[in-house]
């Protein structure tokens, strides 16, 4: 006779593995282990909005489908809430909720737990609960990391770029937009020592002249984000180059605009890398 499979199988463990906050400079999590695979994680990353990480439940077979429910704590009246589904077909060992993490995570706080359901191939479908107890103790430790967060990663601002029309060195809207956001960053993230910058122009007009207005828009960003609230003493170097490195041959019009910018590169101390 043919063994049945059951429809459902529960993941987990009887007795619930304590909460436990991870912090880093660019990373916070609040992660729980389920058992020998499963862990899940509340996870906040610079410049990334509050993600929910589970990972590897379903033991090398292919996920279909994921879907994220908040429901009420087991001792209460059953109360299910779908937030998300996550569909996919490319073999991943970590289903990551993206919209509705935040959601969730203030239902676990309040006492709520949460679901996960997961449809793998050729195998019953896989159900992970999350419960909250212990949670709201470390709630606090958590949200002080997600505080001290940067706006961004390192990796994304260590080069910002800003160009200028033809003949001036006034900032454009644009320009001021992407150097608002980079200050921003400055102020938020302590591992950042220092900055430099370069201005540079097109190759129309007389070197001597372009010289002087690459040193002006070069000063034109400096004077923004010093005024942003940037530090001075940050301030590595401030260079000038005219004509002389330019991007592009400079034969169209598009072409000249991106010969006409300014280039900030941002560094940081060696012992600050992680």
């Amino acid at each position: 006779m043919a063994l049945m499979l059951p429809t459902v199988v529960l993941a987990g463990i009887a007795e619930p593995q304590p909460w436990q906050v991870e912090t880093g400079t660019y990373q916070c999590q609040l992660k729980q282990d389920m058992g020998e695979t499963e862990k899940v994680a509340f996870v906040a990353t610079a410049g990334k909005p509050l993600e929910l990480h589970l990972s590897s439940p379903w033991r090398n077979r292919i996920l279909d489908q994921a879907r994220l429910y908040q429901k009420s704590a087991p001792w209460k009246a059953e109360n299910k809430l779908l937030l998300e589904t996550l569909t996919t077909n490319d073999g991943v060992v970590e289903a990551v909720f993206h919209r509705e993490a935040a959601s969730l995570l203030g239902h676990m706080t309040a006492g709520g737990w949460g679901l996960l359901q997961l449809t793998l191939q050729d195998a019953p479908e896989w159900e992970v609960s999350l419960s909250s107890v212990g949670m709201r103790d470390l709630l606090s430790s958590f949200n002080d990391c997600r505080n001290r967060l940067p706006t961004d990663t390192f990796d994304n601002k260590r080069k910002t770029v800003v160009y200028f029309d033809s003949g001036t060195t006034r900032l454009n809207d644009e320009s001021m937009v992407v150097l608002d956001d980079l200050a921003r960053y400055l102020l938020s993230d302590s591992t950042v020592v220092s900055f430099q910058i370069d201005g540079h122009t097109d190759r129309t007009g007389n070197s001597l002249e372009n010289l002087e207005l690459s040193r002006q828009r070069a000063a034109s960003v400096r004077d923004y984000l010093l005024g942003q609230g940037v530090s001075r003493e940050m301030l590595a170097a401030m260079r000038h180059h005219g004509l002389r490195y330019p991007l592009t041959k400079g034969r169209t019009v598009a072409e000249r605009r991106l010969n006409r910018r300014v280039e900030i590169v941002l560094s940081k101390s060696k012992s600050s890398y992680e």
